[in-house]
Parts: structure tokens; sequence; C-alpha cells
């Protein structure tokens, strides 16, 4: 085991990596946003659905009244294109599936290609 652990901190080439440091913070990450996003789901329509406390399609409207064409720009969101209760709530449904899948992606796989486009 301690051979193991070794081998993912000093790097298959002898020299120092974060292998183990970025394996723990994208496991916590994935474990942790899901929940997040469950939270909202729970709460989306009442707060910012159609007859939320502040609707989401008000605040978009005044933004882009307020920034014009340039409103895309600064405050970039997907909810221009629809911000419908069923889309609010299928953000938080596909935030908490891509969240849950980062919790158990397999971190070597994008290291070993890395290393494989340095050398």
């Amino acid at each position: 085991m301690i051979d193991g652990v070794s081998a993912a901190v000093a790097g298959l080439n002898g020299g120092a990596t974060y292998f183990l440091s970025r394996l723990i913070f994208l496991r916590f990450l994935g474990l942790i946003c899901p929940v997040a996003f469950i939270s909202f789901w729970v709460q989306c329509v009442a707060l910012v659905g159609g007859n939320g406390i502040m609707p989401a399609r008000h605040f978009m409207r005044a933004v882009a009244e307020y920034a014009g064409p340039s409103g895309w720009w600064r405050v970039p969101s997907l909810f221009w294109l629809n911000c419908s209760d069923g889309a609010i709530r299928g953000a938080c449904v596909s935030g908490a599936v891509c969240s849950h899948l980062l919790a158990w992606a397999e971190p070597d796989r994008c290291d070993r290609h890395t290393r494989a486009q340095k050398h």
C-alpha cells in the first residue's frame, strides 16, 4: 500500500505530481456538489420559478433591458434560452448527475493522457 501511495506522489517519471491531491480534491468536490444541486432542486421553483420570490424570467428580462445585447456576455447563462420551471429543475438534475460522475471518474486516465502528450 505504501509503495502505491509513494508511486502516486512521486509520479512514474520520478518527478513530483499532484495525483493524490487531485484525486482527493475531486472526490470530495464530486460528493459535495450533488448535495448543493439537490438542495437547490427542492427550493428552485419557490425561489426562481415562474411564480417564485424572484422569477428567473423577470431577472433575465431586467438584465436584457439594462445591458442590451451585452447582457449575454455580462450574465452568461443557459437560462437565456429557457428559464421555465422544467429547465431550472433539469439544470439541477444534470448538475447533480455530472457532479456524481466526477466523484467516481478515473483521474489516472487524464493523467496518462497528459504525460503522453508531454513526451
